[in-house]
């Protein structure tokens, strides 16, 4: 973003065309720098999440495999194959995704902060009071939603036991002409998942257009303190271009 802002600034206002070739050049160093470690990145989360997989499956399959016989009595079989299966996947990806994200956007940030604050710290204030309410949404949203996912999980086992008894069991079902009350279980458990996973969308949904009208207010209040400044000249067009695309 920096470089683009003096590339701009170097056509628009300055009309150097020695100096825009050297900021064009450092724009497009930083481009392929950034593409190149992004690729990385990327694999390297790929291998790390798919060796992460095969040892939680292992884990979980050696803490069955170890248990007492009365546990096997008390624990649904199905239970124990959605943890065995979905879970350790589910919980793989979202260790991958969250640490992913969470690396990425605590080094992008770091760096967005010294840019910015070096750009202007008149604009980074404005935009930095609004950083609270939109962490405080997020937090809000987090809880209810990881909730509703413990519930989707939980639905998901049930299911899965359902199916797991009335196949294990063809016969008796069969003897006893109960396909029907067999089907109507697992639609039933299937429904229950359904409308966890329904509630999900619309938690989801209300989070993203918070955060929207949030960030609007903010970009709004930036750009219109942004043009002062411009205007007064207290930083360049270029610094500006550059700031709003941080922000």
């Amino acid at each position: 973003p920096y470089y683009t802002g003096q590339v701009l600034d170097s056509i628009i206002v300055k009309k150097d065309f020695t100096d825009f070739k050297k900021n064009a050049i450092l724009f497009i160093g930083a481009h392929f720098i950034a593409g190149m470690f992004g690729g990385l990145r990327t694999c390297a989360f790929s291998v790390a999440v798919s060796r992460l997989n095969v040892r939680l499956r292992k884990l979980v399959f050696t803490a069955l495999i170890e248990q007492d016989i009365g546990f096997f009595d008390k624990i649904k079989t199905g239970d124990m194959l959605s943890r065995l299966s979905a879970d350790t996947t589910t919980m793989s990806d979202l260790i991958s995704q969250n640490l992913n994200g969470f690396l990425w956007n605590f080094v992008k940030t770091l760096g967005t902060l010294v840019f910015i604050m070096k750009l202007s710290w008149q604009l980074s204030l404005t935009c930095l009071i609004g950083a609270p309410i939109i962490f405080s949404v997020g937090k809000l949203f987090g809880n209810y939603y990881r909730k509703l996912s413990t519930k989707v999980q939980k639905a998901m086992a049930e299911a899965n036991h359902v199916a797991e008894e009335a196949l294990s069991t063809i016969r008796t079902v069969r003897s006893f002409a109960n396909e029907d009350g067999e089907i109507n279980s697992y639609l039933f458990k299937l429904k229950e998942m359904l409308k966890h996973k329904i509630r999900q969308a619309f938690v989801f949904t209300t989070y993203d257009w918070s955060v929207k009208i949030s960030e609007l207010c903010m970009t709004m209040t930036m750009l219109s303190y942004g043009a002062h400044l411009v205007s007064t000249q207290q930083i360049s067009s270029g610094d500006f271009i550059s700031f709003v695309i941080y922000q």
